[in-house]
């Protein structure tokens, strides 16, 4: 995951959160760049991918301490396609509210958006 380090940097990182079997780590985004680029540069995707829905779902349930105030990040696997669910905090309750496809908009570091990422 080090080409990663480029765009992420690990928060947490004496903590260890699990979902399942699997150990999830936390980023936050500390420089701009494509979405292509960000998850192109961890190597194999299902090792990092969240299997489902149910397991971010999951995770944001047990660990909404840990979710940022503005945008969060879930790769996950749907089916043979990786898509990017984004998650919103409200009042403490987290709210899947949609799909995003591996694209090349640009994001911005600024926003210091972060990402949950299966380890």
């Amino acid at each position: 995951m080090n080409k990663a380090m480029t765009f992420l940097r690990r928060l947490y990182d004496a903590e260890k959160f699990k979902v399942g079997d699997k150990i999830v780590a936390i980023y936050e985004m500390v420089k701009g760049g494509r979405f292509t680029q960000f998850f192109g540069s961890l190597g194999d995707l299902d090792s990092v991918a969240f299997p489902s829905w149910k397991e971010v779902d999951k995770f944001c349930r047990d660990h909404p301490d840990r979710l940022g105030e503005r945008s969060n990040f879930f790769l996950c696997k749907e089916g043979e396609e990786f898509i990017v669910a984004r998650v919103f905090v409200y009042d403490s309750v987290s709210s899947l509210v949609g799909k995003l496809r591996l694209d090349n908009e640009v994001w911005d570091w600024e926003m210091r958006r972060l990402f949950a990422l299966q380890r």
